[in-house]
């Protein structure tokens, strides 16, 4: 029996993930993302894109022409996501309803979040299989058993696909600076036990230098001296979803003896995620309150924002009360915050602890705030607010990602994810260079 891979979109850009494993019976997909990139590499503007149907998005090529999936042709047995971020699950919604898709619950749970609040990808109930992480399971010919592995958002897997004597490994997103680096010891041991035939492995940073980056423990000691040398405010931006993140704020606003405010997006999650991940619960005596922006109900309006605005009442709290005492706060903060009721609000010396790629702060977006907090006090130098980016990447560096190939010692590897895929070459054994929609025999 031929066992055949096909890349339908990623190996030669970050983003748009959409693998294909196939034998003569069984098909399935791994990941059905959006691309980030056009082929120029030059990002995609989301405006670009809304509105278009499918058959334009097909013919635009945002859409990869894969019969069965999104287009006429053979049924595909199952698609499995690795993560909830959209570049692995955006192009969802235009795939057969029939196709059931396998996920963990924590990427169910991150996609409703990101649904409700950043109209993103929800996951049907009616097409979610629960993937457990550790136990196989079977589609067709195929045995597939999912791993946990540490990413910046929460409830990543890597699944490991054995069909016909063959053993193929797909990562996903992956990272071993995280909170949790014994998830990938997990997945190098169990890879251990037989041999791969192939590795299907991601290399965002390939090309990147590994001194960049520090450990998400060591960017906890960060943020928390940050948060100590502020006379007042601090802002955190950062996406609610990358739930290491999350906790890295909440823990140094503590060790600070400061509140954490969170919008009532973050505080969605901890409340989905309290048993899942440990997380404290949304209540003013763990030390966090929970802003309720004034287009909170207007923007994106639907029935769950509805019930959200009533569960943490309890622990709300408004403007006035943070800038009364902006001492006693680490506030959650994107920009879009910034409405009207911010006019009557002005305050110096605010410190916002930017947390995501640098590349966000070019946006149009963060116009407002420094004109706010930082140009409005050109005359004034002591009173000017500071905009701080202190970040680790969500990917996997390059000394781990070649210390991973290494152990697991696979037959073949194969780089997706990535624009450094000739990289690869020049630092690990085996590796395969094909190009999106060649077929792989395994």
């Amino acid at each position: 029996m031929s066992v055949e891979v096909i890349v339908h979109r990623g190996t030669s850009e970050i983003g748009g993930n959409c693998i294909e494993i196939r034998t003569s019976s069984t098909r399935i997909i791994l990941d059905v993302g959006q691309p980030l990139f056009k082929p120029n590499r030059e990002p995609y503007d989301r405006w670009e894109t809304r509105g278009k149907t499918k058959e334009e998005l097909l013919a635009f090529g945002y859409i990869p022409s894969v019969p069965g999936l999104f287009t006429p042709g053979l049924n595909v047995d199952a698609i499995l996501l690795s993560h909830a971020h959209p570049d692995h699950t955006g192009l969802l919604p235009y795939t057969p309803d029939e196709i059931p898709v396998y996920a963990s619950r924590g990427t169910s749970k991150m996609m409703l979040a990101s649904s409700v609040f950043a109209a993103q990808v929800k996951l049907p109930r009616e097409r979610h299989v629960e993937v457990i992480p550790g136990m196989p399971f079977q589609i067709g010919e195929m045995t597939v058993t999912g791993y946990d592995v540490d990413h910046s958002i929460f409830g990543c897997l890597a699944y490991r696909v054995e069909v016909d004597g063959k053993a193929i490994l797909y990562t996903g997103d992956l990272r071993h600076h995280g909170r949790k680096p014994g998830m990938m010891n997990k997945l190098i041991e169990a890879c251990r036990e037989k041999q791969l035939d192939l590795i299907i492995v991601e290399g965002t940073n390939i090309e990147a230098d590994d001194d960049s980056n520090v450990t998400e423990y060591e960017l906890e000691e960060q943020i928390t001296k940050q948060i100590a040398d502020a006379a007042t405010l601090v802002f955190a931006c950062f996406s609610p979803l990358h739930v290491d993140r999350l906790v890295s704020f909440y823990k140094a606003a503590r060790r600070n003896g400061r509140v954490f405010v969170a919008d009532v997006y973050t505080a969605f999650v901890f409340y989905l995620l309290q048993r899942d991940a440990h997380l404290p619960s949304v209540e003013p005596s763990s030390g966090i309150r929970v802003y309720y922006p004034d287009n909170f109900l207007t923007s994106r309006p639907n029935k769950l924002k509805e019930t959200l605005a009533k569960e943490f009442l309890h622990a709300r709290i408004d403007l006035d009360e943070i800038f009364t005492e902006p001492q006693k706060y680490v506030m959650m903060f994107r920009p879009s915050m910034m409405s009207n009721e911010w006019g009557k609000h002005i305050l110096d010396r605010v410190v916002c602890l930017h947390s995501r790629w640098a590349g966000y702060l070019d946006e149009n977006d963060w116009a407002e705030f420094r004109h706010r907090y930082i140009d409005m006090f050109d005359d004034e130098p002591e009173k000017v607010g500071k905009l701080l980016t202190l970040h680790t990447s969500g990917h996997i560096v390059r000394k781990d990602l070649i210390s991973l190939l290494g152990s697991i010692n696979a037959k073949a590897v194969l780089p997706i994810h990535t624009f450094g895929g000739e990289v690869f070459s020049n630092c690990v054994d085996n590796v395969l260079c094909v190009k999106d929609g060649q077929t792989l025999l395994t």
